[in-house]
C-alpha cells in the first residue's frame, strides 16, 4: 500500500516564506510493518515512495504544488541513482533529508539521504523536470513563478560526471 497517511500529513505543510529553494528539509520517519520486505528492513522500493514524500515536503514549503496547479504543470522523473550502505530495520526511526542541489536549463537535481543520527544508510540523486502540454518548462521560469528568480547553482564534479554518463546511456 502506498504511503497515503504520511502523504496527507505532508500535504498540510504550509508554505514557509523564509524557506529558500536550496535549503534542506528533514522528515522524521519510522519503518512500519507495511514498509518492510520479507527481511525485517525497509523495502528497496519503499525508498522511492519515501523520497516522493521528501520532495513533496520541500515543494510544500516553497508553495511549489500551488504553482504547478495554477499553471497546469506536472512533475516528471527523469533519472536516478542510489546507493544503499546500511539496512534500516523494522521499527527503527530515521530521517529523510532532501535538498535541491542544482538545476540547469532543463532539469532539477535533488540529493536525498536516509540517516540515523550522523550515519548515512542510503543516498540518492534524482533528476526531475517540470512539464506542460507543450514540453519541459525551464527551471528558471519555474523559479520565477515561485518568487525565487535569479538563483544560481554550480554542479559538483560528481553531478557533472553523472549528467555526462547519463548522456551515454544506451536507449
Amino acid at each position: 500500500m502506498y504511503v497515503y497517511l504520511r502523504f496527507l500529513k505532508i500535504a498540510f505543510t504550509r508554505k514557509d516564506p523564509d524557506f529558500h529553494p536550496l535549503d534542506e528539509t528533514v522528515l522524521h520517519l519510522r519503518v512500519r510493518l507495511s514498509d518492510r520486505d520479507i527481511y525485517p528492513e525497509l523495502n528497496n522500493g519503499r525508498y522511492y515512495a519515501m523520497m516522493d514524500l521528501g520532495r513533496t515536503h520541500l515543494g510544500q514549503k516553497l508553495g511549489f504544488l500551488q504553482v504547478l496547479k495554477k499553471n497546469k504543470w506536472a512533475l516528471v522523473a527523469a533519472g536516478s541513482t542510489g546507493q544503499w550502505r546500511r539496512r534500516i530495520l523494522w521499527r527503527q526511526r530515521y530521517e529523510l533529508r532532501t535538498r535541491l542541489i542544482h538545476f540547469d536549463e532543463r532539469w532539477y537535481y535533488f540529493y536525498q539521504r536516509f540517516m540515523r543520527g550522523d550515519v548515512m544508510h542510503a543516498s540518492f540523486l534524482l533528476r526531475v523536470g517540470v512539464a506542460s502540454k507543450s514540453g519541459l518548462i525551464p527551471p528558471e521560469q519555474v523559479n520565477t513563478a515561485l518568487g525565487h528568480p535569479g538563483i544560481i547553482t554550480e554542479p559538483t564534479e560528481w553531478l557533472q560526471s553523472w549528467i555526462a554518463s547519463e548522456k551515454l546511456r544506451p536507449t
